[in-house]
């Protein structure tokens, strides 16, 4: 344990078996955990303090068996730093299949290429740093955090021919929007069982004809002053099921339907 692991296939796949684990913990949070493959990467465990690289050809999916949800994760250490790269999806190994890469981490980068679809678990609090989807008819993403809240800190673009964005914060837990967050042919759904917090500098925006966004809050939702969340034509929906509405700027284009609405149960009003 401790330092440098690196493993790399340049033409092949890495398959870790399920149960098995690589660990590089140095008490320092310095430690460096790098796999690189030119076809798919099988994650059992890795349990590091400092910084994760997987760059995949193909796919970057769960191989761990038998996972209890929140607990058993295949990126583990809390303090890490987690880079994913990949080109066939994230979580899963086929399109057919909507298995979640399930992690344990401070904060999160990910790309992925030419096909698949992005399933990621969180067991507690996560620091988006950045996200994209480039290219190809499938690319969804799909990011759930079990016990903490999410911060969208850095930029997130779904730029592929098809694909929704689904956020989801449980446990009582909040959403952060403080970078751009935008899809060019999809859907935006942000579910947060807590608060929903929109800066200014969160804007966001789907671009496709007739997509919809949908912000969902147990508290309070607030939009800074500035923030924007635009739509082409299709419908936006903010909604609060205990508390107020504080909006910013929501806009549909020529066409489209907005609805802002709390429950009848819902303490404070709409601004």
């Amino acid at each position: 344990s401790g330092g440098t692991v690196t493993l790399t296939a340049t033409a092949g796949s890495i398959t870790m078996t399920s149960g098995v684990q690589t660990v590089s913990v140095t008490g320092a949070d310095d430690a460096v955990v790098d796999y690189t493959a030119g076809s798919n990467i099988g994650i059992s465990i890795i349990d590091s303090d400092g910084a994760v690289t997987l760059d995949a050809g193909g796919a970057i999916y769960d191989n761990l068996s038998g996972e209890v949800s929140g607990t058993d994760t295949n990126l583990r250490g809390g303090t890490i730093v987690a880079v994913l790269i990949a080109e066939t999806g994230i979580g899963h190994l086929s399109t057919a299949s909507q298995d979640d890469l399930d992690i344990e981490v401070a904060k999160l980068t990910f790309t992925n290429g030419t096909s698949g679809n992005v399933y990621i678990e969180e067991s507690d609090h996560l620091e988006l740093v950045g996200a994209s989807t480039t290219s190809g008819s499938d690319g969804s993403v799909s990011i759930e955090s079990i016990f903490g809240g999410i911060e969208f800190t850095g930029t997130v673009m779904l730029n592929a021919d098809a694909g929704d964005l689904i956020v989801l914060a449980d446990d009582s837990q909040s959403i952060l929007v403080d970078n751009a967050v935008s899809s060019l042919n999809g859907s935006i759904s942000l579910l947060s069982s807590n608060i929903f917090y929109q800066s200014a500098a969160g804007d966001i925006t789907v671009s496709g004809s007739g997509e919809f966004i949908y912000v969902v809050a147990t508290d309070i939702i607030f939009m800074e002053d500035g923030a924007v969340s635009s739509s082409n034509g299709g419908t936006i929906v903010y909604g609060s099921v205990n508390s107020g509405i504080a909006l910013g700027q929501l806009t549909t284009g020529s066409s489209g339907t907005i609805f802002v609405g709390l429950s009848n149960d819902a303490i404070g009003g709409i601004t």
